[in-house]
């Protein structure tokens, strides 16, 4: 699988690995189970406006 080679040329690297466009649960546990080290996409949050970010930081 080509996802599991760039992890793990990545963390060779010693660089952090961030995986994007992670829409459901079965894309995250099969990215827990190459230990990519973090993950972003729908199933997490859709895109949030500045606006929203600074109300959540307030």
């Amino acid at each position: 699988m080509i996802s599991t080679t760039i992890i793990l040329l990545v963390q060779q690297l010693g660089l952090t690995v961030m995986t994007e466009g992670v829409e459901n649960i079965e894309q995250l546990n099969i990215l827990e189970s190459l230990k990519c080290d973090k993950a972003q996409g729908y199933y997490f949050s859709e895109p949030i406006s500045k606006d929203e970010i600074e109300n959540m930081i307030k």
